[in-house]
């Protein structure tokens, strides 16, 4: 096993990090969150639940209480993704980017995703976005510039 990590970039999907070997079941696995998370995440690809329907179980299950508190399945996870590149509760696009940090902790039985966790850190986003209001601080959980540049401002 090699013990150095290494970016795989899907042609049409998010970057992550492999750290280890996989088996070939493991790495099918993965090839199937994969696949959901291009579909879910592609403005082109994503026409709402029924895109992903078919890489899940049918009683699959999605947890995200904090983030997407109405959706219950991978499937309402997609859906509320059909609607990217439009205003976000009435907040017209203003032109700035952002970066932020995520997890999503998929579990495969059978061949079909069986649930689906995920959890980001929006306040950075929503910052960066110029959603939320933040008073500035010299407490980096606080101020404005740490928060908008959150690698910039990491301890080195």
């Amino acid at each position: 096993m090699s013990s150095d990590p290494t970016t795989v970039k899907p042609t049409d999907g998010p970057p992550t990090i492999i750290s280890t070997e996989q088996s070939p079941k493991e790495q099918k696995n993965i090839d199937l969150c994969k696949e959901y998370m291009s579909i879910a995440y592609s403005p082109s690809r994503n026409a709402g639940g029924s895109s992903v329907a078919h890489l899940c179980s049918e009683k699959a299950w999605f947890w995200a209480p904090s983030t997407f508190p109405g959706c219950e399945t991978p499937m309402d996870y997609a859906e509320s993704h059909a609607h990217v590149m439009r205003p976000y509760q009435g907040i017209e696009a203003n032109g700035n980017h952002a970066k932020w940090s995520a997890a999503a902790i998929f579990e495969v039985e059978e061949g079909k995703i069986k649930s689906f966790t995920k959890d980001w850190d929006q306040k950075v986003m929503q910052i960066q976005l110029g959603w939320a209001p933040v008073k500035d601080s010299e407490d980096p959980r606080w101020n404005q510039t740490s928060l908008s540049y959150p690698e910039k401002s990491r301890m080195k």
